[in-house]
């Protein structure tokens, strides 16, 4: 379904992917390049991205996360022109690797992602988006995008053919670390002892967010309650 990356929060080593990798309502497994992807590990969804945010955490059996050795995150946005490295699993070749450079960035986010980021970072907030020629495939999906030094510069998410070869767009490692914080953070949280519950609601090609929202009101529930 798609590539994941190892990357370590706290004294825990997580696995993070594009959350359009994981489908609502089934089991997610992972195999790892260090035992040549024959083992399939049973993996957890530990949150996905706020927003819409196309990025998931997967917490993997703790003998298997130590077999990784996790990927640091660029501190600095990348240059136009430095080059960029793409990894992930296209189709049958696992893995598969391409290289490009930094082609430019953009805040490109579906109008509701728009609203909610401009809301939470200002009328100017960082472009969430590293764009490269670096070819992406099928599969290359939650894969890293390396600079020269080995260092994630963005989380691979998707492809826009009408752009043709600088279609190629992946999550900013700023946002990617951000979201990484914001959602190991929320698992590492102890779960509320009162009578509050919160319900985490997936959406469908059925069971849009929209319709969600009605359901809910119609329950009871104000309008802050039900988003």
């Amino acid at each position: 379904q798609g590539s994941g990356i190892a990357v370590r929060h706290g004294d825990e080593t997580f696995v993070l992917t594009s959350a359009h990798c994981l489908q609502g309502g089934m089991g997610v497994e992972v195999s790892l390049a260090s035992d040549a992807f024959e083992a399939r590990h049973e993996a957890t969804v530990i949150g996905r991205g706020a927003d819409g945010l196309d990025l998931a955490v997967l917490r993997i059996p703790a003998a298997a996360a130590a077999s990784l050795t996790p990927l640091e995150f660029a501190t600095r946005a990348p240059a136009l022109g430095e080059f960029a490295i793409a990894i992930g699993n296209a189709g049958n070749i696992r893995p598969a690797v391409s290289l490009g450079i930094v082609s430019g960035v953009s805040d490109f986010l579906m109008e509701e992602s728009q609203a909610a980021d401009r809301e939470r970072r200002g009328p100017k907030p960082d472009p969430p988006y590293v764009v490269t020629d670096a070819a992406l495939a099928g599969g290359m999906s939650g894969g890293p995008l390396l600079n020269d030094e080995g260092l994630v510069i963005g989380v691979c998410t998707l492809v826009r053919p009408q752009q043709g070869g600088i279609g190629n767009y992946a999550i900013s490692a700023l946002r990617a670390s951000e979201a990484l914080v914001e959602i190991a953070g929320r698992a590492d949280s102890p779960p509320s002892t009162g009578n509050q519950l919160t319900l985490y609601l997936c959406n469908d090609s059925v069971n849009k967010r929209s319709r969600v929202e009605g359901v809910l009101k119609r329950a009871g529930l104000d309008d802050d309650a039900a988003r």
